[in-house]
């Protein structure tokens, strides 16, 4: 059988003799012993760090890492004796489990994400809620995993984003945490409640090492919502029975800017959606759960041939006859006030092209009513038709489906529903 070689990349923070500190460095110091262990790289936040010993690496950062900078440490070494990468939190004990664990993750898609032991012997009670560790077969995650993976390690909910993300994007996740023994070295181990990630988490069940990349993955799926109390998770069984009582409507790309009486839903954990997702993949919600759906000005940030995908998923989620609002840039106005020499381009380019001044607000595609309206009729959708954005926004709310430039509306406002599927 080919031999296995580990990556281990922590990072180190904490005042110089910190108590904290000092667990962190005798953990990795420990690990460094292991035999199946070729490196160990130490991300230092804002401090430099000495080790004597050879397989330690340094690598010093003026931030905190996030899991996206960390995946990228991970593909990153080209070194034969290396087969796998782990990221891990800094004050963990491993063991020699970790190398039989390794034989059984055989393709770059299967991860393990392991839960921690504390130091009485006991593993995490919760084991579904927490890991501390997670494997990974040597491979170059793609730029989408990294785009939706900048936030960082150490804040409570992390480890869920991270597993939803990865399951999002195709790797199959499990928790052999019940053979499989990964030591938390700290004596008074506490959760942190009030500084929380919100959004989709993924829970993982506890399983057997000799289960890893073989046996079907054990999963829970969930909503965190701001506000919650420990263990207030709202689960996605209970988001079906939630609709059955009340109308979910989403608020697709929200932002900052949630409508009143919809779920938020966006890519960025900085605005603190209801549902951290990417629009184009919102497995979380169930078939024919929605009321409607108010998507504004997010279609131009998804790539022309991936539209059709996008809107398939919308048409999914929304029940028969649910209402489906969209809001873009509209090409066609905005070419005709250009052309009439109306406006410069200047004026125009922040809604051709987006303002580009943070990784999501990049435009992929252009739209006008001819192009839209095809590609939601063959999508399934029926009455298409403009609207007036301020008919439909709440009184002093403003978003990009109210733009205009010099007194003309550049928005695209469209409506449409759900129609029933033909009989066959």
């Amino acid at each position: 059988m080919t031999s296995t070689g580990l990556h281990l990349i922590v990072q180190l923070y904490g005042e110089h003799g910190s108590p904290a500190r000092e667990r962190i460095l005798s953990c990795i110091r420990e690990n460094s012993k292991l035999s199946f262990i070729q490196k160990i790289t130490v991300i230092c936040e804002n401090q430099k760090q000495s080790f004597e010993e050879t397989n330690i690496h340094t690598i010093i950062s003026k931030r905190r890492a996030t899991f996206a900078d960390l995946l990228r440490v991970g593909a990153s070494l080209g070194d034969s004796l290396v087969t796998h990468f782990a990221i891990a939190n800094s004050d963990i004990f491993l063991s020699d489990d970790l190398a039989r664990l390794m034989k059984r993750l055989s393709k770059p898609s299967s991860v393990a994400a392991l839960t921690r032991t504390e130091l009485n012997g006991q593993l995490f009670h919760q084991p579904s809620y927490s890991q501390d560790l997670w494997l990974f077969q040597v491979h170059s995650p793609i730029q989408e995993v990294l785009n939706s993976t900048n936030y960082h390690l150490g804040v409570a909910g992390c480890e869920h984003l991270f597993a939803m993300t990865l399951y999002t994007h195709g790797y199959d996740l499990w928790n052999p945490c019940l053979d499989c023994k990964i030591i938390h070295n700290d004596p008074v181990p506490k959760t942190q409640w009030s500084d929380r990630y919100y959004g989709s988490y993924l829970f993982l069940n506890p399983c057997l090492v000799e289960e890893a990349g073989s046996a079907e993955p054990s999963y829970e799926i969930h909503l965190c919502r701001k506000g919650f109390e420990q263990s207030d998770f709202v689960s996605k069984t209970a988001l079906i029975e939630f609709a059955r009582v009340s109308p979910i409507r989403l608020h697709l790309c929200c932002g900052d800017k949630k409508l009143p009486g919809y779920l938020g839903v966006d890519i960025r954990q900085e605005v603190a959606p209801d549902i951290l997702a990417s629009v184009d993949n919102l497995s979380l919600i169930e078939k024919e759960s929605v009321e409607e759906i108010y998507f504004c000005h997010g279609l131009e940030h998804i790539p022309s041939n991936d539209a059709e995908s996008c809107l398939l998923g919308l048409k999914r989620i929304l029940k028969v006859g649910g209402i489906l609002r969209l809001a873009l840039p509209d090409f066609e106005a905005l070419a005709k006030l250009y052309v009439a020499d109306f406006c410069s381009l200047d004026e125009i380019k922040p809604a051709i092209y987006g303002a580009q001044d943070y990784s999501e607000s990049f435009h992929y595609a252009s739209w006008d009513i001819r192009s839209l309206s095809a590609i939601l009729k063959r999508c399934g959708f029926d009455e298409i038709k403009r609207y007036l954005a301020p008919d439909f926004l709440p009184a002093s709310y403003f978003d990009w489906s109210l733009h205009s430039i010099k007194g003309i509306n550049t928005s695209l406002n469209i409506e449409c529903i759900k129609s029933a599927s033909p009989k066959k």
